[in-house]
């Protein structure tokens, strides 16, 4: 059903020929040498020449690559569906159980607060035990209640939430609270934005720490 074939054969005589066209007009290209005006003329047909066979060599790989990558394009488009709807289904599981999580922290943390809360209530109690006895005078049997008070710990209920195949991992993201205070070794200068604005005015903006500048390009008809 999704077979990839070649609707065109690479014919390997044609790719030799390029290879061999080309290792020439590089050797040409490394020799080159512009003393005068006829020599740069020259220079200009063999940088048409040059840049002629580039685009027959792209027009030929693409006259091969190009139906293959619709044909792959159309396999991606094919699996994408399913493969989306599940990845659609994983994020509801995932967030369900994120829930559940979260839900179970709290009620931890509540049970682990009254436990605490019961905690002091009973060191407390044994506090103002221990101080009316010492007011009566009985000091060893004081000083033994207080021992009872440092040894007193409330236990600590944990969050255990454990499926078979799954694990909770932690990943740290970022995200921007104040911009103004990021650092500028944290800031990327937006080149494409930057580039078009040197485009369209040509360097007449005005931009405080940019410097627009421009450079010449050979091009061929």
């Amino acid at each position: 059903m999704f077979e990839i074939n070649l609707e065109k054969e690479i014919d390997s005589t044609e790719v030799m020929l390029m290879q061999k066209e080309t290792e020439a007009l590089e050797i040409k290209a490394s020799l080159f040498i512009i003393t005068n005006n006829e020599e740069y003329n020259e220079a200009s047909n063999l940088l048409n020449t040059i840049r002629k066979k580039i685009k027959k060599i792209e027009e030929y790989r693409k006259s091969i690559t190009d139906p293959i990558n619709q044909q792959l394009k159309r396999i991606k488009e094919f699996f994408d569906t399913p493969i989306n709807k599940l990845k659609k289904a994983d994020n509801i599981i995932v967030s369900a159980m994120q829930k559940f999580q979260e839900e179970e922290r709290k009620r931890i943390e509540i049970i682990n607060r009254k436990l605490l809360e019961e905690q002091e209530k009973q060191k407390k109690k044994l506090e103002e035990k221990a101080k009316k006895l010492e007011e009566k005078g009985k000091l060893e049997l004081a000083q033994k209640i207080k021992k009872d008070i440092q040894n007193i710990v409330a236990p600590v209920i944990t969050v255990e939430t454990k499926a078979k195949g799954t694990y909770e991992v932690e990943i740290w993201k970022f995200r921007v609270v104040d911009f103004e205070k990021i650092p500028r070794e944290y800031l990327i200068v937006n080149e494409k934005m930057l580039n078009e604005i040197a485009r369209q005015t040509k360097g007449t903006k005005n931009i405080p720490g940019i410097e627009f500048y421009s450079e010449k390009s050979i091009r061929t008809r």
